[in-house]
């Protein structure tokens, strides 16, 4: 497994750091990456952009080891037990870039902090990656150390493949699983159809929720997966978030759509809220790239 964490030697990447050390286990190889602006362009002056390009290798050599001295000191890994890349350019189109050159398997990011004002701001470059990437994006907050793992469920395929991803993390942190599903009443009163061409039967709340609940545990049971499970009313994004507040949940999953051409654009708005929102790390498993950490 190729684990690849971006960073920019600031305190949230150093969560990124530490938290892709772990998910680098053993055999696994990690890659810290750090993006430099790129050359400023002067076709007028072409000696400055000749000293620049010169005084840019000095300052790339100088970004890997400060990288090198960042990881040893947050992880007490030593050099050369883990790669260091220096890219120039935009920082989120780099590290896209870069992670899929290197056949990343995941790919690790900070966050802007854990108040909930500053949730609303995801960094952009951690919220384009996250759209962009090939393959599963970590998003890396501090996040209590409870073993509690939530995975969001909405019964498709791309949330069960979470579900198999969900696993597998908590089993390796001997923690607990729980599939959470949300789901909307239907508030329409007895004997009143919408306009349709077959009426619609109204669901009570309680048979609602007890269909909701039936149809998620014989999900959990068809992948195979150790996970308890619960259901409740509300917005996905609003019940997940609530749910992992009042759980202390270390880590929240989420599964996304493709992982090719222009599906990528397409995060998906429980996936995108969830990431701005959450109190803890959140993990956005891309379907067709899902592996084990």
């Amino acid at each position: 497994m190729i684990v690849f964490v971006a960073t920019d030697l600031s305190a949230e990447a150093d969560e990124a750091i530490r938290q892709a050390h772990a998910w680098a286990s053993e055999g696994s190889t990690l890659v810290c990456c750090v993006v430099l602006a790129a050359p400023t362009l002067r076709p007028l002056f072409p000696q400055l952009a000749v000293e620049e390009s010169v005084g840019g290798h000095d300052d790339g050599m100088e970004a890997a080891r400060a990288v090198v001295e960042r990881v040893a000191a947050l992880t007490g890994r030593v050099e050369g037990s883990f790669e260091v890349c220096v890219e120039r350019g935009a920082a989120y189109a780099e590290i896209v870039r870069a992670a899929e050159t290197r056949g990343a398997d995941l790919v690790v990011v900070g966050s802007v902090g854990r108040s909930r004002l500053r949730r609303l701001f995801l960094g952009s470059t951690a919220e384009k990656v996250v759209r962009l990437a090939h393959c599963s994006v970590l998003v890396a907050r501090p996040s209590p150390q409870t073993g509690v793992v939530l995975a969001g469920i909405d019964l498709s395929e791309e949330s069960l493949v979470a579900l198999r991803e969900a696993e597998r993390y908590a089993r390796r942190r001997q923690g607990t699983l729980t599939a959470v599903q949300s789901y909307e009443a239907i508030v329409m009163p007895p004997g009143v159809s919408m306009m349709v061409t077959a009426p619609v039967p109204y669901v009570s709340p309680g048979v609602r929720r007890a269909q909701t609940e039936a149809s998620l545990q014989r999900a959990v049971e068809r992948t195979g997966v150790s996970a308890a499970s619960f259901t409740e009313e509300g917005p996905p994004v609003e019940v997940l978030v609530a749910a992992a507040e009042k759980q202390s949940a270390e880590l929240l999953v989420c599964g996304s759509r493709g992982a090719t051409g222009l599906a990528r654009l397409v995060l998906g708005s429980v996936a995108e809220g969830v990431v701005r929102h959450a109190p803890c790390s959140t993990l956005i498993v891309r379907a067709k790239e899902a592996r084990s950490p």
